[in-house]
């Protein structure tokens, strides 16, 4: 089985929303990948928070990596 991974949604200090993907390894915090939201992130993340297919509602994700 692969690394857990992580991936969050928030807004960096320029107030662009953001990706971001990483994991944790020897207790020290390793980035995997840092990009700007795509159109549909963004609208689904400013929906309101009622609506259980938001991604806002959950904030992080656990993802495995693929083993190759």
């Amino acid at each position: 089985m692969g690394e857990k991974r992580e991936i969050i949604i928030g807004r960096d200090g320029y107030n662009r929303l953001i990706l971001v993907c990483f994991t944790e390894r020897n207790q020290k915090i390793r980035l995997i990948s840092a990009r700007l939201a795509t159109k549909k992130e963004r609208l689904d993340y400013e929906e309101p928070k009622y609506r259980t297919k938001n991604i806002s509602i959950l904030k992080t994700q656990n993802v495995l990596s693929q083993d190759h």
